[in-house]
């Protein structure tokens, strides 16, 4: 077994994150950006973390440093804020993540007194409902920035939000808009460290995904990275390894052991996934940390590799389908067309 001690294996980890392979046999699509936020908005925020649009075209930014919600007129002409800092119902305290339903329902998951708050809003900031999620206890871990574990990977579908649970032994669990848990869904696939809680659960860190055409993907973020897609009563319908060659020689790296330093600190997996997300036709987007792309189709089978194209500024960090049949990412704000057949 291949040991990788203390932080030293983190940093080998996280280096071999840059790297990608490609071969002649092996496409990579480009896709260059159609339109998006200009240069001189997205320069006005501090830390933009996800960008989604509304029915009426406007762009809504989640800003983390800021604790602030931004709205973005069409025309990127006007910029204000909409949900601003504070601890009270109707502001945001450490905003760990946002997403916008079909029905222009606005939610953001923040955590003011370490407690983690789901407060929901319309367009405009009004406050609609809000309640805590007082049974997952503290906020997610973050790795390199990115939040990867407790409730702060999030997805709603404007009924429901869907969070996920790996220190509570599930997957995904669903609540109502009261918090009312409805349901779980998924067990925690084996990792070969069950009798360590806490790497077990980071292990089992992942995204849940609201599939529009029906029921549920579940990506995992660490590890070997894989997906799993589940039907709308909860059934495992098939599993899937991400495989690839932008993937080959970061896996290869992977340890099978993680030794605690001498000063009793726990690092955590490194991240292999960086966002998901499925378009309307109901293909899931999954964006690696080398910024590649995988598509997958309903089957589950991987039918395109792509990048995303223009001044891109940093790696991609959330992903926005639009009602236009375009996809939108943060952070940096550039909306890309989706063809149709998305087959090599």
């Amino acid at each position: 077994m291949r040991s990788v001690p203390g932080r030293i294996g983190w940093c080998l980890a996280a280096a071999a994150l840059a790297a990608t392979v490609t071969t002649a046999q092996h496409r990579v699509d480009v896709l260059e950006p159609v339109s998006g936020l200009p240069a001189h908005v997205f320069a006005r925020f501090q830390q933009p973390a996800t960008v989604v649009v509304t029915s009426t075209g406007d762009y809504l930014v989640l800003d983390r440093r800021a604790h602030t919600v931004f709205r973005v007129n069409p025309s990127g002409q006007i910029v204000r804020p909409i949900l601003g800092i504070g601890h009270e119902p109707g502001r945001l305290l450490r905003p760990m993540a946002m997403a916008l339903s079909d029905d222009d329902i606005l939610a953001v998951l923040d955590a003011p007194n370490n407690v983690q708050r789901l407060q929901y809003f319309g367009t405009d900031g009004t406050l609609i409902g809000q309640f805590y999620l007082t049974i997952l206890g503290t906020p997610g871990v973050v790795v390199n920035d990115q939040i990867v574990s407790g409730a702060s990977a999030m997805a709603f579908d404007g009924k429901t939000f869907w969070f996920t649970a790996p220190a509570r032994g599930t997957l995904m669990f669903q609540t109502d808009t009261a918090g009312t848990v409805l349901g779980q869904v998924g067990h925690l696939r084996r990792t070969g460290h069950e009798a360590d809680r806490e790497l077990h659960a980071a292990l089992n860190a992942g995204l849940p995904v609201v599939d529009p055409t029906g029921g549920m993907f579940f990506v995992f973020q660490t590890g070997r990275p894989m997906l799993r897609k589940y039907d709308t009563a909860g059934v495992l319908l098939f599993e899937r390894h991400i495989e690839g060659p932008e993937l080959d020689p970061i896996v290869a790296r992977l340890p099978d052991r993680w030794d605690t330093p001498n000063d009793g600190s726990r690092p955590l997996p490194a991240l292999m996934v960086r966002a998901a997300a499925a378009d309307r036709q109901g293909r899931l987007w999954v964006v690696l940390q080398t910024g590649h792309v995988y598509v997958y189709d309903t089957s589950g089978e991987k039918v395109r590799t792509l990048v995303f194209g223009g001044p891109s500024r940093e790696l991609t960090s959330s992903l926005f389908f639009t009602r236009g049949g375009r996809v939108l990412t943060g952070p940096a704000g550039y909306e890309f067309g989706v063809t149709s057949n998305l087959a090599r």
